[in-house]
């Protein structure tokens, strides 16, 4: 395939020409909303979406990596980082930064994991970090100055307006005013993750 791709002049060293930079162009033009639109892993009863399993190599799986590329930007051997994706609340709602929503964790119930987790924010037309008047682009367990609920657990608030609750602004992950998706990253996570048993909550109106 390396060799394929070399005579038609793309690889390492070689500099595509402008009509092959225009081809390259206009099939991205129309790849880019399938892979935009299209499902990517099992959706669990809450929203969650869990990808295909990651290994350490991709191989021959072109469309998994380009997902990978789209919607990850990058991603770890499973074992390593697992990511769970969110595009609609617990009413199957697609995702708008206008509606105020809320993530809950009961008390005992933060994602199992063995190293850290944490709760990123991206805009759904971009797939890029959004940028907020605070500089907060993810929220998770490292995050200083967390509040947590009076009975232990832990509410996160998601939205494009800053909450009026001191408490619930000091948990507010800052959403675009448009659509938007949830990517939660659970670093070396334990095996109630890898194994599904363990189940992310849905996103709430808050």
């Amino acid at each position: 395939m390396v060799r394929a791709f070399a005579a038609s002049g793309i690889g390492a060293g070689l500099v595509p020409g402008p009509a092959q930079c225009d081809l390259l162009d206009t099939a991205l033009a129309a790849e880019l909303p399938i892979w935009h639109q299209a499902e990517f892993g099992a959706v669990g009863p809450t929203g969650w979406q869990t990808p295909p399993p990651l290994v350490e190599t991709f191989g021959d799986a072109y469309a998994q990596r380009a997902q990978v590329a789209l919607r990850y930007i990058g991603a770890l051997d499973r074992r390593e980082a697992l990511y769970l994706m969110l595009h609609v609340d617990g009413e199957g709602r697609a995702l708008q930064g206008g509606q105020a929503r809320t993530l809950r964790f009961e008390p005992g119930a933060l994602p199992p994991v063995h190293a850290f987790w944490s709760l990123t924010m991206y805009s759904t037309d971009t797939c890029m970090l959004v940028a907020n008047p605070i500089g907060r682009y993810a929220i998770g367990d490292r995050t200083p100055g967390l509040r947590p609920d009076p009975d232990g657990g832990l509410t996160i608030h998601i939205g494009h307006a800053l909450p009026v609750d001191p408490a619930a602004a000091a948990n507010w992950l800052p959403a675009p005013q448009g659509p938007y998706y949830l990517c939660l990253r659970a670093y070396v996570p334990r095996d109630a993750m890898l194994s599904g048993c363990y189940h992310l909550p849905p996103l709430r109106a808050a």
